[in-house]
């Protein structure tokens, strides 16, 4: 998603709550346990350690080079906020963030690993590796092979998938022909996944990541995009788009690996 702008209204929402010292300590001693296990079972062929070690060494990269200087970049952007509560809750994030990369200092995740690994998962028919794929490059992606991907990820309830392809959303124009074409269907799909039980709460990993881009009093990531990404008179139509995308999901919420 593109970097929140404040709109004029203000979120009803909760924020996400300081940890103590001791549970970030926890936290990332816990990180590097599950970054040795995923190690492991990636090594092993198991497409959804490819997909879950992926997205840490991506996510963690600038992070492990240089812990201390990381932590300096933290502080210096909660000295830049202009809300006065807007520092300590960048502040709160970044260490979270921190924590939850582990404590390896120099651990360095070049972009042919992530590379590497998301294409081992999506050779196996991981969507959400075949959608990060396409993501990750300039090229349009066919329609029909977007809309087949979309097909794939609701079909499987995959969250992840979903999420990667609600951003590649904007480059289809809505002509009406399908619910997930435009850029609101695109939020829409988004969306949906959160409801479906994406982590999409405050203090979580996405809502962290806003946090870091000024974006830290809106709660959830519903929130954001109501609030702060779309103008009031886009409301009314993302209702309308997220109603005609419930229709194509599986009835019950899959359980959660």
């Amino acid at each position: 998603p593109t970097a929140p702008q404040r709109a004029a209204a203000t979120a009803p929402a909760a924020t996400a709550l300081p940890m103590s010292a001791a549970s970030l300590a926890r936290m990332a001693e816990q990180a590097n346990a599950e970054l040795a296990q995923l190690s492991i079972a990636a090594q092993a062929g198991d497409r959804l350690a490819q997909r879950t070690l992926a997205e840490r060494y991506e996510h963690c990269t600038f992070v492990n080079l240089a812990r201390a200087d990381y932590l300096r970049g933290v502080e210096h952007l909660a000295d830049g906020a202009s809300d006065p509560t807007g520092g300590p809750a960048i502040i709160d994030a970044g260490r979270r963030i921190f924590a939850r990369c582990g404590g390896k200092e120099g651990l360095r995740f070049p972009l042919t690993a992530v590379r590497s690994l998301r294409r081992q998962a999506a050779a196996q028919g991981d969507v959400a590796s075949q959608a990060w794929l396409q993501m990750a490059t300039l090229e349009t992606l066919d329609k029909a092979d977007y809309l087949d991907l979309i097909e794939q990820s609701i079909a499987a309830d995959d969250l992840d998938a979903m999420r990667y392809l609600g951003q590649m959303a904007y480059r289809y124009d809505d002509d009406g022909s399908h619910p997930v074409l435009g850029e609101l269907a695109g939020y829409a799909l988004q969306i949906a996944a959160c409801r479906r039980g994406a982590d999409c709460v405050a203090g979580g990993p996405l809502m962290d990541q806003f946090c870091q881009m000024g974006s830290c009093g809106s709660g959830d990531y519903e929130q954001v995009v109501r609030h702060e990404l779309l103008a009031p008179g886009q409301l009314a139509r993302l209702d309308a788009a997220i109603e005609r995308l419930t229709p194509l999901f599986p009835g019950p919420v899959a359980a959660r690996r």
